[in-house]
Protein backbone atom coordinates (compact mmCIF):
# COMPACT_ATOMS: atom_id res chain seq x y z
CA UNK A 1 0.00 0.00 0.00
CA UNK A 2 2.85 2.41 0.78
CA UNK A 3 4.31 1.94 -2.71
CA UNK A 4 1.01 2.87 -4.37
CA UNK A 5 0.69 5.94 -2.15
CA UNK A 6 4.25 7.01 -2.92
CA UNK A 7 3.67 6.56 -6.66
CA UNK A 8 0.47 8.62 -6.40
CA UNK A 9 2.41 11.37 -4.63
CA UNK A 10 5.11 11.31 -7.31
CA UNK A 11 2.50 11.50 -10.07
CA UNK A 12 0.85 14.50 -8.40
CA UNK A 13 4.22 16.22 -8.08
CA UNK A 14 4.80 15.56 -11.78
CA UNK A 15 1.40 17.10 -12.56
CA UNK A 16 2.26 20.20 -10.56
CA UNK A 17 5.61 20.49 -12.32
CA UNK A 18 3.92 20.13 -15.71
CA UNK A 19 1.39 22.81 -14.77
CA UNK A 20 4.04 25.21 -13.49
CA UNK A 21 6.08 24.61 -16.66
CA UNK A 22 3.07 25.48 -18.83
CA UNK A 23 3.17 22.09 -20.52
CA UNK A 24 0.26 20.82 -22.56
CA UNK A 25 -2.90 19.72 -20.75
CA UNK A 26 -2.15 16.25 -22.09
CA UNK A 27 0.79 15.98 -19.70
CA UNK A 28 -1.39 17.02 -16.79
CA UNK A 29 -4.03 14.51 -17.75
CA UNK A 30 -1.54 11.67 -17.93
CA UNK A 31 -0.07 12.48 -14.52
CA UNK A 32 -3.47 12.98 -12.86
CA UNK A 33 -4.87 9.75 -14.29
CA UNK A 34 -1.78 7.92 -13.12
CA UNK A 35 -2.18 9.31 -9.59
CA UNK A 36 -5.85 8.33 -9.55
CA UNK A 37 -4.98 4.85 -10.72
CA UNK A 38 -2.49 4.39 -7.88
CA UNK A 39 -5.03 5.68 -5.36
CA UNK A 40 -7.53 3.23 -6.83
CA UNK A 41 -5.09 0.41 -6.06
CA UNK A 42 -5.32 1.40 -2.40
CA UNK A 43 -9.08 1.91 -2.21
CA UNK A 44 -10.13 -0.70 -4.74
CA UNK A 45 -12.15 1.95 -6.55
CA UNK A 46 -12.04 3.24 -10.08
CA UNK A 47 -13.15 6.68 -11.22
CA UNK A 48 -15.41 7.33 -14.15
CA UNK A 49 -14.73 9.96 -16.79
CA UNK A 50 -16.99 12.62 -15.19
CA UNK A 51 -15.08 12.51 -11.90
CA UNK A 52 -11.73 12.64 -13.68
CA UNK A 53 -12.88 15.65 -15.71
CA UNK A 54 -14.11 17.41 -12.55
CA UNK A 55 -10.79 16.88 -10.77
CA UNK A 56 -8.98 18.18 -13.84
CA UNK A 57 -11.16 21.31 -13.88
CA UNK A 58 -10.48 21.96 -10.22
CA UNK A 59 -6.75 21.35 -10.64
CA UNK A 60 -6.59 23.95 -13.40
CA UNK A 61 -8.67 26.38 -11.39
CA UNK A 62 -11.50 26.32 -13.91
CA UNK A 63 -14.14 25.06 -11.50
CA UNK A 64 -14.90 25.75 -7.87
CA UNK A 65 -13.86 23.57 -4.95
CA UNK A 66 -17.41 22.63 -3.98
CA UNK A 67 -17.60 19.06 -5.15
Amino acid sequence: MYNALKRAEDSLKDAITAYESNLSEDYLTIDLREALSYLGEITGETLDEDIINRIFEIFLGIGDWGL
